[in-house]
């Protein structure tokens, strides 16, 4: 088992260049091949930063991998028990979990999106340091048959609501899901994940493991476009030109709105 990830000497310094390049990979990818294309951006881009790792697994990480996982379940578990104190609606385990990963806790999921501009727009979401580069990857999944929530077997699982951080009884390997139930947040932002079985097996390192059958990766490769230092404002201003910003990919947040009319308020007018 082989997965290419590779960092493009293609770089992003506007949307309609963005734009062109995702163009490129649906012709190569899904026009031809059937893949599904996925993406992910990322404000900081070096070499330790810009790996595909669950937030479990860069948390707190002076605890041991087993002493993080107690957090991980015990976190999800305190989540659960408040959140009925915003939404009565009676949800299973994993639908706990898709919401919990969405706002920021750190769970064994990692966020992507079918949106190649909201990716875009997370890659450059912070604008203040300006010295910086950042990137956006673009994953390529591998063909899924119908279209389902999740691929196959990962599906039964949900249904029969199997505990997702049951680490005897967990979905084996790097999967994607489409989450089952959506927030407006999820919905606004096309999001979806990575469900990661072992959130510290690294996906860069799973070719050099002699894997079993049973763990299944439902990635073939993934590419990193940087975005040169300098680029952050006028990409972030043209995505608002175009209607991607927090007031529209965190329509459930009046913190995101407030931040979205002061930004365009006093910053936007000012970049050039």
């Amino acid at each position: 088992m082989e997965i290419i990830l590779e960092k493009k000497d293609e770089k992003i310094t506007s949307v309609q260049k963005w734009i062109k390049i995702c163009k490129e990979l649906h012709e190569e990818y899904s026009n031809k091949t059937g893949n599904r294309l996925f993406f992910r951006g990322h404000s900081k881009y070096n070499d330790n930063s810009h790996k595909l790792i669950p937030h479990i697994a860069r948390y707190k990480k002076k605890y041991k991998k087993e002493k993080r996982l107690k957090i991980e379940k015990e976190l999800l578990h305190r989540f659960t028990r408040h959140y009925y104190n915003y939404d009565t609606a009676t949800l299973s385990d994993w639908q706990i979990l898709f919401i919990a990963q969405h706002y920021g806790l750190p769970t064994r999921l990692l966020d992507l999106t079918s949106n190649p501009l909201a990716a875009l727009f997370f890659a450059v979401e912070k604008d203040k340091n300006q010295s910086k580069e950042s990137a956006v990857f673009a994953v390529i999944g591998k063909k899924l048959e119908g279209q389902l929530f999740v691929y196959h077997d990962v599906l039964k699982d949900i249904k029969e609501n199997k505990d997702p951080l049951d680490n005897n009884n967990t979905i084996n390997g790097v999967r994607v899901i489409y989450p089952c139930h959506s927030t407006q947040r999820i919905k606004a932002q096309k999001g979806l994940f990575l469900f990661y079985g072992d959130p510290f097996k690294k996906l860069e390192n799973l070719y050099k493991e002699n894997l079993d059958d049973k763990y299944k990766v439902d990635i073939e490769s993934v590419y990193k476009y940087p975005i040169p230092k300098g680029f952050r404002k006028t990409i972030k201003k043209e995505l608002a030109q175009l209607g991607i910003n927090h007031q529209t990919l965190f329509p459930d947040d009046l913190d995101k709105l407030t931040e979205s009319l002061l930004w365009s308020q006093f910053e936007l007018p000012n970049i050039k």
